[in-house]
């Protein structure tokens, strides 16, 4: 396993994981460079709403500094079987590497998204040509998903027929706000005991419940119609 870098300071998780090349612990050349030509760092792995579990980080071949280096993240699953998890290339903006490993330049950071995981603790490494830069740990939440129906009105249907339109709201731990699409389905008691069950997701703009539910994520309105025969 290779020499971790000497001084790495974690980050908490902030809005610039929205950004295409989040900031990070600020790069430091480690002594080993000389005889260990692959340096880097695998600042974190944290969970994004709409993107799952995110790899923030940097890598620098020393005896090539100005190319872009592949980087491949590795690891457990919670039930301990190994698995890769996502590959890319180290290109991002990254001024701190640029002041740390002269010549360099700055776009060799990396951000790699793996994606929505089964629940659990994750043991997680990134290798940069085969070689280590880094290892975390990282947890991917059980999935939460809220909400509320809050009426029934007669309205028109898809087919321009007469339709009851239900009304409410969800909000999903695991969708970014303005991208809430959460799967709906309703069960409907028809006249003469007639029961059907219909689907709809949830997809409108719903900023009143953002402002009094600030802490929830993913949340959009559904009005979705049922039609009247």
């Amino acid at each position: 396993m290779r020499r971790l870098l000497a001084a790495v300071t974690t980050l908490a998780l902030t809005s610039a994981l929205a950004l295409a090349a989040p900031l990070a612990a600020n790069a430091a050349l480690p002594a080993s460079a000389v005889t260990d030509p692959m340096i880097g760092a695998l600042d974190y792995v944290s969970f994004v709403p709409g993107e799952g579990l995110v790899a923030v980080g940097w890598a620098v071949d020393t005896a090539y500094p100005t190319s872009t280096a592949f980087v491949a993240i590795r690891g457990q699953y919670p039930d301990g079987h190994s698995g890769d998890f996502a590959m890319g290339y180290a290109g991002f903006d990254r001024p701190d590497v640029a002041a740390a490993v002269p010549g360099a330049g700055s776009k060799h950071g990396f951000r790699l998204t793996l994606g929505f995981l089964p629940p659990g603790l994750y043991s997680l490494c990134a290798d940069s040509w085969s070689q280590s830069i880094g290892c975390s740990f990282a947890t991917m939440p059980t999935r939460s998903i809220t909400g509320q129906f809050e009426s029934i009105t007669l309205g028109t249907g898809y087919s321009g027929g007469p339709a009851l339109i239900l009304h409410g709201w969800t909000a999903d731990s695991y969708q970014a706000n303005g991208q809430g699409r959460s799967p709906l389905s309703y069960v409907v008691a028809e006249p003469f005991g007639f029961i059907q069950t219909l689907t709809g997701y949830s997809h409108v703009d719903r900023p009143d419940i953002r402002a009094a539910h600030p802490s929830l994520t993913g949340v959009a309105g559904f009005d979705d119609p049922i039609e009247i025969n």
